[in-house]
């Protein structure tokens, strides 16, 4: 077991990821031109990988990576619908507070709009420790999040 929060080299590479998947979000959603049929698997798959790695980081390792799988799918999954809707609802939202309050009105949406991300993650990866915790999945998946990975 490592340093909490893993190595610099491990939130190094993290950061990079994470900055990688933002970088091409939109030709990711897009299926890099294929269309979205490819596009949100392809998302979502993306998605999977760095929010399974963020926790395994977070949990500096003390959690075996298959539990950590149910709450970075759900994650994955919760984003990328958000990041579809974010496309048919921010322009409009953030057209309407401008017009009611000038331009402090995207100062208003914009950290709204963050606060649902966040609190999305949060309330997935939670959803996700406790799926990994239900006995049914414990015993495919191998001991959870609210146990020691050794015991």
């Amino acid at each position: 077991m490592g340093p909490p929060g893993g190595t610099r080299l491990e939130q190094l590479a993290w950061i990079a990821g994470w900055l990688l998947v933002v970088l091409v979000q939109g030709p990711l959603h897009d299926g890099f031109g294929v269309g979205p049929w490819l596009g949100i698997p392809v998302t979502t798959i993306a998605l999977t990988a760095v929010w399974w790695w963020a926790q395994h980081l977070l949990m500096a390792g003390r959690v075996r990576w298959l539990p950590l799988l149910p709450g970075a799918f759900l994650t994955a999954a919760a984003l990328t619908v958000l990041s579809a809707t974010a496309r048919i609802y921010m322009p409009h939202a953030l057209n309407r507070s401008i017009q009611e309050y000038g331009s402090v009105g995207s100062v208003f949406t914009m950290p709204s709009w963050l606060i649902v991300v966040c609190a999305t993650i949060a309330v997935c990866i939670t959803i996700g420790a406790v799926l990994a915790e239900e006995p049914w999945s414990a015993r495919r998946l191998g001991p959870g999040p609210g146990t020691a990975a050794g015991g």
